[in-house]
């Protein structure tokens, strides 16, 4: 298991770039909440940045996430049929991590 070494500004800036992903837009859509926060950051984690959410320390980086899909926008410019694959992606991301 290795390390991974991010900058608050690295997680907020890709995290606004995955936010248009079909998964980070499902996530967006949800309830603002900061155990669904929690969640959309496992699969952020997998996704964007393509390592384990445990492997990303500090918490200085786990709130930049937290913030920015706090305050990011609820507008979606996917297809409801993309917008469906995301979940899926999603929930299997969630599950595989947290088995939830």
């Amino acid at each position: 298991m290795t390390t991974e070494t991010f900058t608050p500004d690295e997680i907020k800036d890709q995290a606004q770039l995955w936010f248009d992903t079909y998964a980070g837009t499902y996530a967006r859509l949800l309830k603002r909440t900061k155990a669904e926060a929690k969640r959309a950051f496992v699969v952020f984690c997998d996704q964007a940045l393509f390592t384990d959410y445990r492997d990303v320390k500090g918490k200085a980086n786990k709130d930049a996430f937290i913030n920015a899909f706090m305050s990011s926008s609820t507008v979606s410019a996917i297809t409801p049929q993309q917008l469906v694959e995301g979940s899926v992606e999603y929930k299997e991301l969630v599950d595989a991590y947290l088995g939830e």
